[in-house]
């Protein structure tokens, strides 16, 4: 069985990005202090820190999923290890741990929560424990103003192309349009995104970055079964 092929620096080194089709600055790059508009997403089971250092060193976002405080620990541990780049930690939020949440905002760049309304009290606490940068993956133009009222620094929206856990119920582009007149912090756009074109449309409507998870599958540092991304 050939080795899966390497796909984390995809934005960086395709050609169409060089060529300036898709911008390298954005709301979202001057708030993170990262070279490209491109979040990792925290791909829960197969996430790893050396994919997110890889992403970080190509000049994105490197996200790792969070766990106990330990496993936040460690995690962040390895990546810083291995990359001066952008990490952050993302948790879901029916199986969130304050205790990790602290660790994350101690040690990580930013530090990100999905799949349950906006709290306040979760960012705080990942604030008190010294998090420069909070973010909250929504489902709509309402949750994601409840996510700044909550005190978040920039939010992401997902459509229902999302592959995981699918909180939106508009397709990305609607979403998209319709939390950024309801916000005035930078928006992620998730869903679907796996190519340079679609990157340059999403950030030409007015995205600060976009998100990509399923695309990083088939990427060496990536933890998926061979069986589940081999053509």
């Amino acid at each position: 069985m050939a080795a899966k092929p390497d796909y984390s620096r995809l934005i960086a080194t395709e050609p169409s990005c060089r060529n300036r089709r898709v911008p390298s600055r954005s709301s979202f790059t001057a708030l993170v202090g990262c070279e490209l508009p491109l979040q990792l997403a925290v791909l829960g089971g197969v996430g790893t820190p050396a994919l997110a250092a890889a992403v970080a060193d190509a000049g994105g976002l490197g996200m790792m999923p969070g766990g106990s405080p330990d496993d936040v620990d460690r995690f962040i541990a390895q990546a810083r290890g291995a990359t001066r780049g952008r990490i952050g930690v993302g948790f879901l939020m029916p199986f969130v741990s304050r205790d990790a949440v602290a660790v994350a905002g101690r040690e990580a760049d930013v530090v990100e929560f999905f799949y349950g309304d906006p709290d306040a009290d979760l960012v705080s606490i990942a604030r008190k424990a010294g998090a420069g940068i909070v973010s909250w993956q929504t489902g709509s133009a309402e949750e994601a103003a409840a996510a700044v009222r909550a005190g978040c620094d920039f939010v992401v929206v997902q459509g229902t192309e999302a592959g995981g856990h699918v909180r939106g119920k508009q397709r990305l582009d609607e979403i998209l349009r319709e939390t950024l007149r309801a916000v005035d912090v930078p928006v992620v756009a998730a869903s679907g995104i796996g190519t340079v074109e679609r990157t340059a449309e999403l950030l030409a409507a007015g995205a600060g970055a976009v998100r990509v998870g399923t695309r990083f599958l088939a990427a060496s540092e990536c933890d998926a079964h061979p069986r589940y991304v081999e053509p």
